[in-house]
């Protein structure tokens, strides 16, 4: 019995084309390892991108925070004599040395600090204030 199903297994094999090696089976080899790598590298590629657009938003927020931190202090430098003549009023070289030691707390970073001038497009404020 052992021998006829061998026989009938084989002939199966040959009457069915599609479960036959194929002609020249060189011609399809590697097909998958060279789609494998490309797919690979594309992904190595988008994860690299990703990467980058992340450690962009943290450096900009630290950047961000740190001339926060810097205005904040620049803006509590107060002439005190306008403040005993009844007037709020910064005084600017004290803002500005303020302001750049805050920034020289950064070692890596270059940075300036101008009190002196309103920002151009905004107009001083009558107030004192804001």
């Amino acid at each position: 019995m052992s021998g006829l199903s061998r026989i009938t297994i084989g002939a199966t094999v040959a009457a069915n084309p599609a479960l036959t090696p194929a002609a020249n089976p060189r011609d399809e080899r590697g097909a998958v390892l060279v789609a494998g790598l490309l797919l690979a590298l594309a992904l190595l590629i988008v994860i690299g991108a990703a990467v980058d657009i992340g450690r962009a938003f943290i450096e900009r927020r630290e950047l961000v925070s740190l001339a926060d931190q810097a205005a904040l202090s620049g803006s509590q430098a107060l002439d005190l004599d306008a403040l005993h003549a009844g007037q709020l009023a910064l005084d600017p070289s004290e803002a500005q040395a303020t302001a750049l030691a805050v920034l020289g707390t950064e070692p890596k970073l270059r940075a300036e600090a101008d009190a002196g001038t309103p920002q151009a497009g905004r107009a001083p404020s009558s107030s004192g204030c804001c």
